[in-house]
């Protein structure tokens, strides 16, 4: 019995040039940064849920990794914080960033 797998996403041509022009791209998971990075390329900067995501997204060389700090309390809530302070932070009109 299979109680998890995997399955890639499908991406179409419009989805490709969609994701193609995110700024940020969050990560719950280790497939989910494979996918992208083999389906999309290198996100600007990457927002993950966790160390095995973030370790993921550094194997594929993503420039910028965020994750919530290690030690704290893990989950939605610290990484929903992470993704909101990420984008203050991010002010691509203006071409330029804050240092978190």
């Amino acid at each position: 019995m299979v109680a998890y797998q995997t399955v890639p996403a499908e991406w179409t041509v419009e989805a490709l040039h969609q994701a193609r022009r995110a700024d940020i791209v969050t990560f719950a998971s280790p497939s989910a940064v494979r996918n992208w990075a083999q389906n999309v390329g290198k996100p600007d900067i990457a927002v993950v849920i966790g160390d095995t995501s973030g370790a993921e997204a550094r194997r594929f060389d993503f420039p910028v990794v965020h994750s919530p700090p290690p030690g704290g309390p893990g989950g939605m809530k610290p990484w929903a914080d992470l993704i909101q302070k990420v984008a203050e932070a991010w002010q691509p009109l203006c071409g330029k960033q804050e240092a978190l």
